[in-house]
């Protein structure tokens, strides 16, 4: 199972709090996400993603807003990558 999120560059505050309260949509924070995709996808990897937005920004949202959120911002990296893979 990979857990995908995102993230700022700099943490706020302590490790705890920042994997528990400041989780980003995928493709809203820093990290490479495009690269950590075509990365999973060069050494063969078929598991399941789980999106896995831990953060008080996504909790106070409705939760069809939440999951409509998570599943749009996920696939349009999914969809970055693989076709920045495709024209490489």
């Amino acid at each position: 199972m990979i857990q995908f999120d995102d993230a700022d560059a700099v943490r706020v505050g302590g490790y705890m709090e920042d994997t528990t309260l400041r989780r980003r949509l995928p493709g809203q924070g820093a990290f490479d996400l495009v690269g950590f995709i075509q990365m999973l996808d060069e050494m063969g990897v078929n598991a399941p993603i789980s999106v896995e937005i831990l953060s008080d920004e996504q909790r106070a949202r409705p939760l069809d807003e939440a999951a409509r959120l998570a599943h749009d911002t996920t696939r349009a990296v999914f969809d970055h990558a693989r076709k920045r893979r495709a024209n490489i």
